[in-house]
């Protein structure tokens, strides 16, 4: 991945990690995250929706 995907507009690393820590857990509750884990339970390739 390229220096510029990481690129992030905050004024500081501690409000940068907040952000991050923010989106991490919003993703975690997608039916992509659901839809992963049950693929690797199942041991097949997981099928993602973009949801």
């Amino acid at each position: 991945m390229s220096p510029r995907a990481y690129a992030i507009d905050a004024p500081s690393l501690q409000s940068a990690m907040a952000m991050e820590d923010r989106h991490q857990s919003l993703l975690a509750l997608s039916d992509d995250a659901a839809e992963a884990a049950i693929a690797f339970m199942e041991k097949r390739p997981p099928v993602f929706q973009d949801r």
